[in-house]
């Protein structure tokens, strides 16, 4: 089960009549990762929050399921990620209109 997530645009129909929308164009699918830190040192986040990035304004909010998952829409173009205050890795994701993103996030401690 993907967990519930918010975003800016909504998942409703397109508006025909003009070109400006708020229905995502693209998606990002993934997993949360923990790398370091106590043994295993290497596991997946489960129920963790994610603030998803655009020029350094939140865009859109998600939380991972019980095996590190998450899946959200969002419009082209490029993303950052954190959990609770700390970037994530990789630095930056882009997501294209009509595609879905598949990426592994990491969240990297010492």
């Amino acid at each position: 089960m993907i967990a519930a997530l918010s975003t800016a645009g909504c998942l409703g129909s397109r508006n025909e009549g003009t070109h400006a929308t708020t229905e995502p164009d693209g998606a990002i699918a993934g997993t949360l990762w923990m790398s370091g830190g106590p043994a295993p040192g290497h596991r997946r986040l489960r129920s963790t929050s994610i603030r998803v990035l655009a020029e350094n304004r939140t865009v859109a909010t998600t939380t991972t399921d019980s095996r590190g998952r998450f899946r959200l829409g969002l419009a082209p173009g490029r993303y950052r990620f954190v959990a609770d205050s700390t970037e994530l890795l990789p630095r930056h994701v882009d997501v294209a209109a009509g595609t879905t993103s598949r990426i592994r996030l990491t969240l990297s401690v010492k």
